[in-house]
């Protein structure tokens, strides 16, 4: 579960956290803790915080908090700025790249929900729509002192991460191969009713793309196909049909094809 870093007032002196700093960094790695900046979109206030956090002023080196440059040499990814669509590739690598056991923060509102640009057509939101978040310090942007009060907590996740044992249970096999109906999400009562969680991953996919009012329209278009079908080949066959009706405008593709992926993918859940 995600950590919220409290709100740290400015008056917290930083050498208050300096020996915990220390103490946990060498408690839980007995060595420093390397740490990967990734800048997804930001307006870079919240890396001059970063930077400030670095000078000589606050100095976090001397805590053993060390700034790397390669994902496969870092401990933590300190991500700033909203994920725009461009990024999400990117980030989703650079995750995939940084070695097991590792924790993630999220610095800065647009980090941690988008900020101003939470609905817009060319971010994907906050960071925890791409990737797992640990930590999440607010402020736009945040203080330096709250970011090392945020790295201090994600070192209690990352000792967590370090002693967990996982264990998984094998799924029986299926008596059936083939995939059942679309029908099968729904209810069976009449009228039919589809289940809140699909309905509001359509409608916040469609929202997040297109803003609310003409997200709203390519919504209401898809759910009333989407009723009608029954295999995912029928899905895409027919959605087709709302990219045509809107002269075949790609941007209207490219939605109707996430939201191809939002069934496709409850659809798998269900299996």
């Amino acid at each position: 579960m995600a950590v919220q870093s409290k709100v740290v007032p400015r008056t917290t002196s930083v050498e208050k956290l300096e020996e915990e700093v220390r103490r946990k960094i060498f408690d839980t790695l007995k060595r420093s803790l390397y740490v990967l900046r990734v800048d997804t979109g930001s307006c870079n206030g919240c890396e001059i915080e970063i930077f400030a956090a670095l000078s000589p002023l606050y100095d976090v080196e001397r805590f053993g908090i060390k700034l790397v440059i390669s994902p496969r040499h870092a401990d933590a990814l300190l991500v700033t700025g909203p994920v725009t669509r461009q990024y999400r590739p990117v980030l989703e690598r650079v995750y995939r790249m940084t070695p097991d056991p590792k924790v993630v923060i999220a610095v800065g509102a647009c980090a941690c929900g988008g900020g101003v640009w939470y609905n817009s057509f060319a971010v994907e939101g906050g960071v925890d729509r791409v990737i797992p978040v640990d930590v999440y310090v607010p402020g736009c942007p945040p203080h330096p002192i709250a970011i090392l009060h945020g790295i201090l907590v994600a070192l209690d996740v990352l000792k967590q991460k370090m002693k967990k044992v996982s264990y998984r249970e094998e799924k029986p096999e299926k008596e059936w191969k083939l995939k059942p109906p679309l029908v099968l999400l729904f209810e069976e009562k009449a009228p039919i009713k589809m289940s809140w969680e699909l309905y509001r991953d359509i409608v916040r996919t469609a929202r997040k793309y297109l803003g609310y009012l003409y997200g709203a329209r390519i919504a209401k278009d898809y759910l009333a196909i989407l009723g009608q079908v029954k295999t995912l080949d029928e899905l895409r066959e027919a959605s087709k049909k709302i990219v045509e009706a809107w002269n075949r405008d790609p941007r209207i593709a490219q939605v109707v094809e996430e939201l191809n992926k939002v069934v496709e993918k409850y659809f798998a859940q269900k299996q």
